[in-house]
């Protein structure tokens, strides 16, 4: 096999810091050898699984199990690769997979005569046959999100700065209830652009 390398752009090394650490991959720009690019594909694959495996509530364990065989197929494919584009390509086709299947179910338009006709109909993008997508929030979860929006520019107009926030929790005892239906009674405005819009 020729030496193979990829020219790794600054935004991959960020999302690589930003899941694994500054320390392991900070300064992983430029140009790649094939086996480090491997590495970090394989990296990346057994955390998708165990992200999935630690956080993803199912409707049914038909979905689990088919998630998990997705991911492990992944794991494994990317092991027998023996070129960069080979790899690259089942990288693609596997994370595009593990997507669809999140979402609902991959699509399935191979025969297609509506796809033939009119290929961006919302029906050929509907992926609700077998299960509807839904994110759910409980109350610690809302009061992270607030947290995060008052750290960032598009969200924090009308949201106290992160630091009183925090002071406000700790004066509510850490109960994240209370401290939502304050944060709405108190920063309505806020409360319907971080929730609602």
């Amino acid at each position: 096999m020729k030496k193979e390398t990829i020219d790794i752009e600054h935004t991959f090394e960020i999302l690589m810091s930003n899941i694994f650490g500054k320390k392991t991959h900070h300064g992983d720009t430029g140009f790649m050898k094939y086996q480090d690019w491997k590495r970090n594909l394989q990296k990346i694959s057994k955390r998708i699984k165990q992200s999935l495996e630690a956080t993803v509530i199912t409707s049914d364990k038909y979905h689990e199990r088919e998630l998990i065989t997705l991911c492990n197929e992944f794991i494994n494919e990317l092991e027998k690769q023996k070129s960069i584009d080979t790899l690259n390509t089942k990288a693609i086709e596997y994370m595009t997979r593990i997507i669809f299947s999140l979402i609902g179910n991959e699509p399935n338009n191979i025969d297609s005569i509506e796809m033939k006709e009119s290929p961006k109909h919302p029906k050929q993008w509907t992926l609700n046959k077998l299960r509807t997508i839904q994110y759910s929030q409980n109350w610690e979860q809302k009061y992270n999100l607030i947290i995060q929006a008052s750290k960032d520019p598009q969200y924090n107009k009308g949201v106290p700065q992160t630091k009183d926030l925090y002071n406000k929790n700790i004066e509510l005892r850490n109960d994240h209830k209370k401290f939502i239906e304050w944060f709405k009674e108190n920063h309505k405005d806020a409360y319907i652009r971080i929730f609602c819009i």
